[in-house]
């Protein structure tokens, strides 16, 4: 069966630490403790695209996470907070995930 081809580590040069909404708390703004994803890519100015779908306003931009490429990677949840190479906290407005070949290739963090 043919794999999609990760992105390439080149491309994807910074680390990113994500802190999810606690689950069982009663109240907002409860987060666990971070977790890191490695080699991950922060594309602050986003260029007209081809997706689907535009950026919202006040969007900071888009942070890159591969299946493969991307040590830790999971589907960040909206809603959680994440900080790119130790920057300041951006909220998670959007997870996108990318499909190829049947099953995730990548998915795309909107952040503001």
């Amino acid at each position: 069966m043919l794999e999609p081809t990760p992105i390439p580590a080149c491309a994807m040069p910074s680390t990113l630490a994500v802190r999810v909404p606690k689950a069982d708390a009663k109240y907002g703004g409860e987060f666990e403790d971070a977790v890191t994803i490695e080699h991950v890519r922060f594309d602050q100015e986003v260029p007209e695209r081809k997706t689907g779908y535009q950026l919202s306003d006040g969007s900071k931009g888009v942070v890159f996470v591969d299946r493969i490429t991307s040590t830790g990677a999971f589907a960040v949840p909206v809603d959680s907070l994440v900080s790119v190479d130790g920057g300041d906290d951006m909220a998670v407005v959007a997870c996108r995930p990318r499909i190829g070949f049947a099953e995730v290739h990548h998915w795309e963090l909107e952040v503001a």
